[in-house]
């Protein structure tokens, strides 16, 4: 075990295609609540086949990922973060 890799490869880093740029129609409603990423786009680690999608929880939608996170490690309940004014 301590031979074993614990970084990730770079590639599935990679979450360009899913930043919400402007002119994107429902913004609002496809940003995570926890990283304002599009939860409907997926990084190049995605495995359609043992990855779950995304959840709504509180008028928000949230990678389920994100929300693990941040109810483990941060507090009970996700944040419903929205996106600025920007796009």
């Amino acid at each position: 075990m301590s031979l074993a890799t614990l970084t990730p490869d770079e590639k599935s880093l990679d979450f360009s295609s899913c930043m919400l740029r402007p002119g994107i129609k429902n913004a609002q409603e496809l940003a995570c609540g926890v990283c304002l990423l599009n939860v409907d786009s997926r990084s190049r680690a995605f495995n359609s086949e043992t990855d779950s999608f995304k959840l709504a929880y509180g008028g928000h939608q949230y990678h389920a990922s994100c929300a693990n996170f941040w109810i483990n490690c941060v507090e009970p309940k996700p944040p419903g973060l929205i996106l600025p004014d920007l796009l």
